[in-house]
């Protein structure tokens, strides 16, 4: 098979598609053959990452993977769109405060690693 069909009926999901290694990524696993939903907080930047990639099926969103709630929604509308959950989750959200660590307030500091070292899940029904 092509190189670019072997991912052909993945359905991948990116966070932090909207710069860096994640807007990489996303254009990589698109020219696989993947159908990507490029996600990051910044939506005009996922978009810019959408209008990068060949044709498809893509989409771009907005998500908060520091909180919880952004991320369900982030799948509902997914699932709601695909009819399934994504196949492939690459998570390249990632910010930083610059400042020296000690220098940081609490805040910015919960901040980094709510999103840099959290894995994104959405919340789970009780038991």
């Amino acid at each position: 098979m092509a190189a670019h069909l072997r991912l052909r009926g993945v359905l991948a999901l990116v966070t932090g598609a909207g710069s860096g290694i994640g807007r990489a990524v996303s254009l990589r696993l698109a020219r696989e053959g993947a159908t990507v939903a490029a996600a990051d907080v910044d939506e005009a930047a996922a978009g810019e990452t959408l209008r990068a990639m060949p044709p498809g099926d893509h989409r771009a969103a907005r998500v908060d993977v520091s909180c919880a709630e952004s991320v369900a929604e982030l799948l509902r509308g997914l699932q709601a769109r695909f009819s399934r959950p994504p196949t492939v989750c690459v998570n390249c959200a990632g910010i930083t405060r610059d400042e020296f660590l000690l220098r940081q307030s609490e805040a910015a500091f919960q901040a980094v690693l709510s999103v840099n070292l959290k894995v994104p899940t959405p919340p789970q029904p009780p038991p």
